[in-house]
């Protein structure tokens, strides 16, 4: 009975590692990359395949049906995938989609070359890359020019056959046609030189995997009929990837080009129905989304004929969903194969009372610029604005209804229903859109960090000494940093900054509001709270190095020591201020003898650092995932008298009655945490509303710089899973605020406040609805960005 639900084609996904890269991600368990030669066209996914890899349950929970699994990227040629239909079972002959064709991953750009380069091993360069890969084919076609001579002999002339090459024969196949080629790509530049390489050598190129640039040459991918998979949001983790932009998707579709989404991920695999809405929010047509996660995706790997749409005669695979597949908090509820059943949920989480979805785009994909980024709010020289009509969410009581926000040279000066707006206010129309405090991003390293694989663009993480509270992330924001706008353009207007996870004290993190043109107009409050770090990273990061931590052990005795070391600095600052005291009021020493002037102690800024959190003037934030870390957090913070944060607490839903009792908060996530790690194995979907339920308060972080702009996708992630709608919200907004004590500042709508609001189109949870204005402490932001800069340049 699938009444009042959503039925679709199962999700087809065009690259993936599942099995190859199974979970948990250790080492004796990588077998996705064989990084011994840069053309290994011998090399075969389905030799390395565990098929009790979790990562393919979890990935028929989300409705996927079909995958090609295929090598890494280290190698110009890695070898070939395989395609798989997601049954269950240990035999990988099982799962395989007989009939589908053969296909080999290559890959251009940053990562073979980084890779041998590293060795002092060709290729070191795209040059290097081209020409190992005109040498391939080259031996390709000579090799195959043999056997056709031997072939084209007499039976009685030919003599012993050629010796036979298997990585050879596999190129041989490529350039007969028989095999399709999928490219790991990046940039437009070596995307055509590619493509020139395929013109000389006489082979189709059937997908551009990634592809985060083809929007810069869409017609001439359509021309060719080539199919481009990649992904909704990903972009900016190498320089290769700088040019990325969440309108890739609807350019390409605009264009003609079968675009489809994938996932890269067994994270991201698990919901590929929401990445297809992200891309919705940045212009694909709802046709279009739908056909990106299955009909498109099944074309790229030819086998178009038997999935990806609901025929007559087609092959039964389907998901059913319990709303609009591209609704925020859908979940699928059955997943059918062949026509069994592999997947069933049994009751469904989520809450009934949410709001209204937004409505659906219909298209065309790629709409003007105007229709996706509003026209910037004129500035007021006053500094006074009026926003009406709008429904107020002032996170201090119930929505008002024809809401008025008048905001006042930067704060706001009056809330309520049906206000006049002041004589000489900038009026903003919001009738119809619903008005929010600022999103506020509890975790995350912006300002900080902006290339994650180019070194000298990250500060975050200073990996010199696993003890160092006296850095402060002030002393490296960058307030020019192309990530801020990028992740404003969701909602974000403040966020807590902080130091990395490799060291056991990382320092101190900060509150800021997310525009200003230096660090003193960002910031909203320094020292916010004190970053510790359990579990793996620390220990990841010393134990090689032979130095401690190396253990958990190792961390906790740090910690302990560090603290230990700083309550006996109090004490000698204490007792000298005792005698410098005695001195001043002249009283006498010890047997009547006048005082000596005591000298003060030497001042160690280390241990100075961690006084504010010995006092209780700082909260330490800890991350912790497993729940033996979040227990030794809480047993150093009761031995300390710590005022302790949570950070992640991914498996903090097993403790929830001690936290609640304890008042301790939980930055929890990222929701989307994965059991890809031995210290996540215990993530679940349903944490943060188990640890709302319990009675603790909490916050929802992304973790992320690059994709903090996924907070509020984060927090519909948990309303899907059972946390109320109203205490998604607040979780992104008063109770971040009210965890590092900046409540009196920012994270509600009250007179006195900071004037920091959004206003949307419906519910800011939703993809679909778009952000109308945006205002920063009282200033009016236009709602641009890099991105939304290239958007308009390549449209």
């Amino acid at each position: 009975d699938a009444g009042g639900r959503y039925v679709m084609p199962g999700i087809v996904d065009t690259h993936s590692h599942m099995g190859v890269y199974p979970w948990p991600e250790v080492e004796a368990n990588s077998d996705g990359n064989e990084m011994t030669d840069p053309i290994n066209a011998g090399m075969r996914a389905a030799d390395a395949i565990w098929t009790e890899d979790p990562e393919f349950a979890l990935a028929r929970a989300g409705g996927v049906t079909t995958v090609q699994v295929i090598p890494g990227s280290g190698n110009l040629i890695g070898g070939e995938g395989i395609t798989l239909k997601l049954r269950p079972g240990a035999d990988i002959g099982r799962m395989v989609f007989q009939g589908a064709p053969r296909g080999i991953k290559m890959a251009l750009g940053e990562n073979p070359k980084r890779s041998y380069g590293e060795r002092n091993k060709a290729p070191s360069t795209r040059m290097g890359n081209m020409a190992l890969f005109r040498d391939a084919f080259n031996q390709a076609r000579n090799y195959r020019a043999k056997w056709q001579a031997w072939r084209d002999k007499k039976e009685d002339e030919r003599g012993a056959p050629p010796d036979r090459d298997l990585k050879l024969e596999t190129l041989s196949d490529v350039l007969d046609g028989k095999v399709r080629v999928h490219v790991h790509s990046y940039r437009k530049d070596e995307i055509l030189r590619f493509l020139e390489i395929a013109d000389e050598y006489g082979f189709k190129v059937a997908s551009f995997q990634h592809g985060l640039e083809a929007y810069k040459i869409a017609p001439e991918l359509a021309r060719r009929d080539i199919a481009v998979a990649t992904f909704a949001q990903w972009w900016g983790y190498k320089v290769e990837a700088w040019d990325g932009i969440p309108h890739n998707a609807a350019l390409l579709a605009r264009a003609g080009v079968k675009v489809s989404i994938h996932s890269d991920s067994g994270n991201l695999i698990q919901r590929l129905y929401n990445e297809a809405g992200v891309a919705a929010r940045y212009g694909l047509s709802e046709e279009d989304a739908l056909r990106a996660i299955t009909i498109n995706a099944a074309a790229a790997l030819g086998i178009d004929g038997r999935i990806g749409s609901l025929e007559v005669g087609k092959d039964a695979d389907i998901a059913i969903f319990t709303r609009h597949p591209l609704d925020a908090y859908t979940l699928v509820e059955k997943t059918l194969i062949d026509g069994a059943v592999v997947y069933d949920r049994g009751a469904v989480p989520t809450p009934r009372d949410l709001p209204a979805a937004p409505p659906l785009p219909k298209g065309p994909s790629a709409p003007p610029p105007a229709d996706l980024v509003p026209a910037a709010d004129p500035v007021n020289p006053e500094g006074l604005y009026a926003i009406v009509g709008g429904r107020v969410f002032t996170m201090a009581g119930a929505p008002i209804e024809d809401g008025t926000v008048i905001v006042d040279k930067g704060t706001i000066r009056e809330v309520g229903p049906g206000l006049r707006p002041p004589a000489r206010a900038t009026v903003i129309d919001a009738k119809g859109q619903w008005v929010f405090p600022g999103l506020i991003e509890p975790h995350t390293h912006l300002g900080l960090a902006e290339i994650d694989l180019e070194a000298t663009t990250r500060d975050e993480d200073e990996a010199t000494d696993p003890v160092l509270p006296q850095l402060r992330v002030m002393d490296a924001f960058y307030t020019e940093s192309e990530v801020i706008p990028v992740t404003r353009l969701h909602g974000i207007t403040a966020a807590f900054t902080t130091p990395g996870e490799g060291n056991v004290i990382g320092g101190s993190g900060a509150i800021v509001r997310l525009d200003g043109a230096s660090p003193d107009a960002v910031l909203v409050k320094a020292g916010a709270a004190l970053v510790a770090n359990f579990g793996e990273p620390p220990k990841a990061r010393y134990g090689p190095r032979n130095q401690s931590p190396d253990t958990r052990m190792g961390i906790a005795a740090l910690l302990r020591d560090a603290f230990t070391k700083a309550q006996d600095y109090q004490a000698k600052w204490a007792d000298y201020e005792r005698k410098k005291k005695a001195f001043e009021q002249g009283r006498p020493g010890g047997k009547g003898k006048a005082p000596e002037k005591p000298a003060p102690p030497d001042r160690d800024l280390k241990l100075e650092a961690l006084l504010p959190a010995l006092k209780g003037e700082m909260p330490v934030f800890a991350r912790a995932h497993r729940v033996d870390d979040i227990l030794t957090a809480v047993r150093l913070a009761d031995q300390f008298n710590l005022k302790l944060i949570l950070s992640h607490g991914t498996e903090a839903y097993k403790v929830a009655d001690l936290l609640a009792a304890k008042k301790i908060p939980v930055v929890v996530g990222p929701i989307t945490t994965q059991p890809d790690r031995i210290e996540t194995q215990g993530a679940v979907y349903d944490n943060a509303a188990r640890l709302q339920r319990a009675g603790v308060k909490i916050a929802i972080q992304t973790g992320e710089t690059l994709n903090a702009r996924m907070l509020p996708y984060e927090a519909s992630l948990a309303v899907a899973y059972g946390l109320p709608w109203e205490q998604a919200i607040r979780a992104v907004t008063v109770n971040p605020a009210e965890i590092f004590g900046v409540a009196d500042r920012i994270g509600s709508l009250r007179p006195g406040l900071e004037a920091d609001l959004i206003v949307t189109a419906g519910d800011p949870l939703q993809p679909l609805a778009r952000l109308r204005h945006l205002m920063i402490a009282g200033r009016p932001i236009p709602l641009t960005s890099r991105q939304t800069a290239l958007y308009e340049r390549w449209r």
